[in-house]
């Protein structure tokens, strides 16, 4: 086995793994914003177990992957409607985040579905990565706990990481996939590492959510 595929493996299991243990701690996500935050982690982890059986098939996964990417967005943002704003604020950024959510699904099957529309994922991604900057920039003032023992804090830095680095990733996907396979196919490697570090801090999130009574 390659790096490559080790890196591959083992982001894949950490993406299961985060949604088994937020089934596991699922009596703690009933918080502002980590109520759509578990949602995100469910569907991430089914999606890559599919994705993992269209690929050991031989079967395109590509138009999977745009899937989640429509399917991906409201949960999360949502997560930082609740975390940034003020609560007369969120109905608002529901809406928003439902026309965004419906905007981004337009894009996506007025393409080809079974080719990655890196415009939409780099998109996200830049919106995601300035949402959990802006979160962090308002936990920071939050004292009434230790940053380190705030799940917002863990949750918040694994999607600043991420969907940072997934910006330049996503947004020359489809060269590499059309033009540079063998370069393509290394690089990728870059967002195995990413997604191994982001699941490692949503575990230690998750683990850090408030106890609550079942």
């Amino acid at each position: 086995m390659t790096y490559v595929s080790f890196a591959s493996h083992l982001s894949a299991i950490l993406t299961v793994a985060t949604g088994l243990l937020i089934l596991y701690y699922w009596h703690r996500t009933a918080l502002a914003g980590v109520s759509y935050l578990r949602y995100y982690f469910l569907l991430a982890a089914l999606i890559e177990i599919v994705m993992y059986y269209y690929y050991y098939l031989g079967i395109n996964n590509l138009a999977l992957a745009n899937v989640f990417c429509i399917l991906r967005y409201f949960p999360l943002a949502m997560t930082f409607v609740h975390w940034s704003l003020a609560k007369e604020w969120h109905r608002v950024g529901m809406a928003v985040n439902l026309v965004a959510s419906l905007i981004f699904a337009g894009f996506i099957f007025a393409d080809d579905l079974h080719r990655m529309n890196s415009s939409v994922f780099s998109l996200q991604n830049l919106l995601f990565a300035i949402m959990a900057a802006l979160t962090l920039f308002r936990i920071t003032g939050d004292y009434s706990r230790y940053l380190t023992e705030n799940h917002r804090f863990w949750f918040s830095v694994g999607v600043f990481l991420y969907f940072s680095v997934g910006t330049v990733m996503f947004a020359t996907a489809n060269i590499m996939l059309d033009n540079q396979q063998v370069v393509g196919f290394y690089t990728w490697i870059i967002n195995s590492i990413m997604t191994i570090t982001a699941n490692l801090l949503f575990i230690k999130g998750i683990l850090c959510l408030p106890v609550t009574k079942r």
